[in-house]
């Protein structure tokens, strides 16, 4: 089971050409783009900077982003919803959107930065025990 006073120390950050991104750089983008699967997925990664992560999660799940299944564990676990970790930690998953995007989700623990990758996430599962 994870720690919950380590759980509450997880921060999850998106960068842009190694700079952290805020609510208000992500909704430039997402105004920019023109595909809606894009736009939701945009839309669920300005939810991520505000900390609203339930609200993420619903936009990921509307976008059919190749990626998604693996920001919607990663998610699933900062919330503790673990049932809903379960369902989407094995599903495939593979760069996507956040490649078209040029963006990427790094876990801040303690001073450490670990890049997204699902390798990645078992090892911040372990690490969050």
């Amino acid at each position: 089971m994870v720690d919950p006073s380590k759980l509450k120390k997880l921060q999850i950050l998106l960068k842009k050409e190694g700079k952290v991104l805020s609510a208000d750089e992500i909704e430039n983008i997402s105004e920019k783009l023109k595909e809606e699967n894009l736009k939701n997925f945009a839309i669920g990664l300005k939810h991520i900077t505000e900390r609203h992560f339930t609200e993420a999660i619903k936009w990921f799940q509307l976008s059919d982003c190749k990626d998604a299944p693996l920001i919607i564990a990663l998610l699933s676990l900062k919330v503790g919803d673990t049932f809903l970790f379960e369902e989407y930690i094995n599903e495939k998953s593979e760069k996507d959107c956040l490649e078209k995007l040029e963006i990427d989700i790094f876990c801040k623990l303690s001073d450490r930065e670990i890049i997204l990758t699902k390798d990645n996430l078992h090892k911040i599962t372990d690490l969050l025990r």
